[in-house]
């Protein structure tokens, strides 16, 4: 397994702004104190927009925008282009209440120093998207989820093949991909308890264009880490 790579900086034009239906998960893995379906529109009226913005200097910021139903979720990360590959540089993440009222701002400057947070480390919520430009062969992977300065995970991800997946605007040829949390960050298991946990263990399921720049068709799972509120975000382009 391949481990703590950054992710690398993908070589073609990735500059695009997309929406995406964002929706409850019908069937979820857990039962949550906090449910999507209590601020997500069920009937899909909600339409998140990712915008991707790559510098001149090598840099990409991400935005996300995700209207809920009685507010909003804005979140933006730039990632610094080095010989290692991206790593975070700053996150800013803020809520809005109606008439667009700050209600929740969060600025995170990964290369403080006051924590030595790994290199290959990206806010988990993010993480699906990202690894649009990761290969696509069978090989597993790993990377730190980062939920917070006091919080971070290593998550293991794998393509599994090619596949269609049916959108809104109908079906498409996909790649899919599975992430998954590496339970052994909380207690060791061991090769044979990994392996036997694996159908029991909540998972990240993201679908990719596979043509460049790779975009992403659906994500399916836990917007943050296991156990917090599971939606589904499908392309609308």
């Amino acid at each position: 397994m391949s481990t703590d790579l950054p992710i690398r900086r993908p070589r073609y034009p990735i500059a695009a702004t997309h929406k995406y239906r964002l929706t409850p998960r019908a069937k979820t893995s857990f039962n949550t104190v906090l449910k999507a379906s209590e601020f997500i529109d069920k009937g899909g009226a909600n339409h998140s927009e990712v915008r991707v913005e790559a510098e001149e200097t090598g840099d990409i910021t991400v935005h996300f925008e995700h209207p809920l139903i009685s507010g909003v979720i804005r979140e933006s990360l730039t990632m610094l282009d080095t010989p290692e590959g991206l790593i975070c540089g700053r996150l800013v993440r803020t809520v809005h209440a109606a008439a667009d009222k700050e209600v929740r701002r969060e600025e995170v400057d990964f290369h403080a120093g006051v924590l030595p947070l790994p290199k290959a480390c990206y806010p988990e919520v993010m993480l699906p998207f990202l690894l649009s430009w990761q290969p696509f062969d069978t090989t597993k992977r790993s990377l730190y989820a980062w939920i917070n300065d006091r919080f971070v995970a290593t998550v293991q991800y794998q393509s599994v093949g090619a596949t269609t997946v049916d959108l809104p605007s109908g079906r498409r040829d996909a790649h899919e991909m599975v992430m998954w949390p590496d339970l052994n960050d909380w207690i060791y298991l061991g090769r044979v308890l990994t392996k036997m946990s694996y159908p029991l263990v909540p998972k990240y399921r993201m679908w990719f264009d596979p043509k460049e720049p790779h975009t992403v068709l659906r994500f399916e799972g836990p917007y943050g880490p296991p156990g917090a509120p599971e939606v589904v975000l499908e392309l609308l382009d």
